[in-house]
């Protein structure tokens, strides 16, 4: 499953330093280090928390168990009481660090342990197969903890934080793999965790990841219980491990997981529902807990929760009490539980921040200026290289920005990026006009553009409705413009997709436009503006030949989309403008009128 993060105006990669020029991949062969990411689908200009699918839970606070008996934060070093074994000599072995990773610019922000939540300031354990440089036949190290006794406690729970990135090469001599395993004996292992598991290539665990598991199967009332800490590659990335505990479960235990729902939303409803998952991690089954929850410091709701949660279970229970979250903004909630008898509080609490997105209206314009609205933005790392998009003020359009789809960085220079609009209100039976503007650096090995329209903001949900305009120069924006409709009223979301098997520049895209297509019924239009003479030395002829237009807008762009010239007639019907004092190039003549757009192209030549 793909992740998923939010990004803020100036977005998440428009401070990453490129080498060379910041259009072209310089060096196709280097394995690709993404940039922090809880997951690649990333929202744009967003200020609230993460949220996430609802196959997992979003919860601000790790749960932590009962008060420990045996506690291990690596403070200073690994312990000599513990075992690191490099399994096929490799070279690459566990370690201890403060700082994290070796190449700490390789991935900022996704190469250390976080220190919220955690003791990694005073130091953790951590493999690092990306410090090898290169495949040394495979890697296997395993850190195993001195004996612990055990025998006085029945139910126990193994917690510890951990961060791990996953890289597996195609042909690895050694899978990458991160396990933990518990034995009573040192001789007999029983797997009880995988960080690795469901993670795809520059994929990675919360950060820090707080993992607590029952092993009480294997541990309870045993006088000598080792931990082990498994990890596998060849020349993956890394594996932190930090502030292990067992702790004795109590028989009465109930832990709040997390917020289930809302997630950020295009207009979050005014009888919104609100939904935890609470988590039966005691001995007894467990009934009647009280749960509450709060939005922006004001209580909301206040009900018990009747429901039998066996042991192990959790539920998901929905409050009968919604709340207004119509009006769009952010907003903090918390929720609270409470049991009688609950052996640890620590665990009772959790919030999350929610945005409500305003709803797109037509005409609905995006420009990717700093006052536009990127809130409900959203972009899709197909191909898993960490980089998507950024915000540039280099070759725009119009204004001071445009989006820019970065190069890949996959081993083959294949790309496949998503980038989905805020929802937009459209209605069935209306036809819709959309244009968009895009631009290449390399027209031989760029990027294929698509513009899509769909129900939610993922792959899953797009319908194709063009590709972009090909383009044969890499001077100019070139124009896009299709119509559509949809099957049923209710909110849709634009999807632009850039993609292809061997991409080695980057793609603007730009001044995305959508409105009614006013020429349904009407002749076809795309012969109603003349422009001559073509060439000209500057002094043009514009005419509309659709004589049932009124009011007609003229602008004319430039090779790089400056606008050079921009009028508006109430009726158009020939002008004559003068570009004379432009430098000779190819310029764009744009002509919207209430028939829709056309455009067309000149050379100022003063040949």
């Amino acid at each position: 499953m793909k992740k998923i993060t939010m990004l803020f105006s100036a977005l998440f990669l428009a401070s990453m330093a490129f080498a060379g020029n910041p259009e072209f991949n310089s060096n196709s062969s280097l394995k690709s280090h993404p940039a922090k990411s809880e997951g690649f689908n990333k929202k744009i200009n967003q200020t609230s928390n993460v949220g996430i699918s609802n196959a997992k839970i979003r919860n601000s606070s790790p749960s932590i168990n009962s008060v420990p008996f045996y506690t291990e934060d690596f403070a200073g070093g690994i312990p000599n009481t513990w075992q690191i074994v490099d399994s096929i000599v490799s070279g690459v072995r566990w370690g201890w660090t403060t700082v994290g990773a070796y190449d700490r610019t390789a991935a900022p922000g996704s190469d250390s342990l976080s220190h919220s939540g955690t003791t990694a300031s005073n130091g953790y354990a951590k493999i690092d197969s990306d410090s090898s440089g290169g495949s040394v036949g495979g890697e296997h190290s395993v850190l195993i903890s001195e004996a612990i006794n055990c025998s006085a406690y029945s139910n126990i729970n193994l917690n510890f934080n951990e961060f791990f990135l996953f890289y597996q090469a195609a042909t690895p001599a050694q899978p990458n793999t991160a396990k933990v395993y518990v034995s009573n004996d040192g001789t007999n292992w029983t797997h009880v965790h995988s960080a690795h598991a469901g993670l795809a290539n520059f994929e990675e665990t919360p950060n820090p990841n707080r993992v607590s598991v029952d092993i009480s199967a294997v541990a309870g009332n045993q006088a000598t219980v080792y931990l082990k800490f498994s990890f596998t590659g060849d020349w993956s990335y890394w594996w932190f491990v930090d502030d292990i505990q067992l702790s004795e479960v109590g028989a009465t235990e109930a832990s709040l997981l997390g917020i289930v729902d809302p997630f950020n939303g295009c207009a979050l409803s005014s009888t919104q529902d609100v939904t935890i998952a609470v988590k039966n991690v005691g001995v007894d089954s467990i009934s009647n807990i009280s749960a509450a929850y709060t939005v922006n410091g004001i209580p909301v709701g206040m009900e018990t929760i009747t429901d039998t949660i066996a042991p192990g279970d959790t539920l998901l229970y929905t409050f009968t009490t919604t709340v207004d979250l119509s009006t769009p903004g952010l907003y903090t909630i918390l929720s609270y539980i409470n049991l009688t008898g609950d052996t640890d509080q620590n665990n009772d609490t959790a919030a999350i921040g929610t945005a409500s997105v305003a709803t797109g209206m037509i005409p609905y314009t995006m420009g990717f200026e700093a006052a536009d609205d990127l809130s409900g933005w959203t972009t899709f790392d197909a191909d898993g290289d960490g980089r998507v998009i950024d915000i540039t003020n280099v070759s725009v359009r119009t204004g001071l920005a445009a989006l820019r789809f970065l190069f890949p960085t996959t081993p083959t220079n294949s790309g496949d990026n998503w980038v989905f609009s805020n929802c937009i209100d459209l209605t069935s039976g209306t036809t819709y006009q959309l244009s968009f503007w895009h631009k290449y650096f390399d027209v031989s090995n760029a990027y294929t553009v698509q513009a899509y329209i769909g129900t939610d903001q993922n792959v899953q949900s797009m319908t194709l409705l063009t590709n972009a305009v090909p383009a044969t120069d890499t001077t100019f924006y070139y124009n896009t413009i299709t119509t559509f409709t949809v099957p049923t009223s209710g909110a849709y979301y634009l999807g632009i997709r850039a993609f292809g098997t061997t991409v080695l520049s980057t793609t603007r895209v730009d001044d995305i436009w959508l409105d009614f297509n006013t020429n349904v019924g009407k002749t076809d239009i795309s012969n109603a503006l003349v422009v001559y003479p073509n060439p000209s030395s500057g002094r043009i002829q514009i005419e509309n030949r659709n004589s049932s237009d009124q009011e007609t807008t003229v602008t004319i762009t430039n090779a790089v989309g400056q606008v050079v010239f921009s009028n508006k007639y109430d009726k158009l019907v020939r002008e004559i403008v003068d570009i004379s004092t432009q430098p000779e190039g190819i310029y764009t003549v744009q002509m919207r009128t209430n028939s829709g757009v056309v455009t067309k192209s000149i050379i100022k030549s003063n040949k």
